[in-house]
């Protein structure tokens, strides 16, 4: 059996919307546990700057890697247009492979350096004085799924 220029079109495509879905999706989670720990900390202590300038990293990510996935050509057809001439492509719509890989590559280790980050900020809790056990699991548990 063949891959027909149709699948490839349709892969594409799937492809343009799952990558413009993820790095949203990514962004959007992180912000949420950063602003979430802006409710938590209080003001003045690190883990709070620690969160605003999180939140602040987190968005200059989120809003480049999605101008890279929702716009990733001049004409954003040309995406999956595999016929089109002359395409002005750059970053997830690259033609040239090694700058698609460097795309990802960037948006994959960017990200897991503010997993580690966002994880990192509320792990103190877990050693503050007169925390429960049972919080401490808890608090465990929630920072092992994270790492996953």
């Amino acid at each position: 059996m063949y891959i027909t220029v149709g699948d490839v079109r349709q892969w594409l495509r799937l492809f343009y919307g799952l990558t413009a879905s993820i790095n949203l999706a990514a962004a959007f989670i992180k912000l949420s546990l950063l602003f979430q720990f802006l409710r938590i900390f209080d003001k003045g202590t690190w883990p709070h700057w620690a969160s605003r300038i999180g939140i602040a990293l987190v968005s200059i990510w989120g809003f480049v890697f999605a101008i890279l996935s929702f716009f990733p050509c001049s004409n954003v057809v040309d995406a999956w247009n595999i016929f089109a001439e002359n395409p002005k492509c750059w970053g997830f719509g690259s033609p040239d492979p090694d700058l698609f890989t460097a795309t990802f590559v960037a948006h994959n280790v960017l990200n897991t350096i503010f997993d580690v980050y966002i994880t990192v900020i509320p792990f103190q809790l877990y050693f503050r004085p007169g925390v429960t056990q049972k919080t401490r699991i808890g608090l465990l548990v929630l920072l092992l799924m994270a790492v996953t």
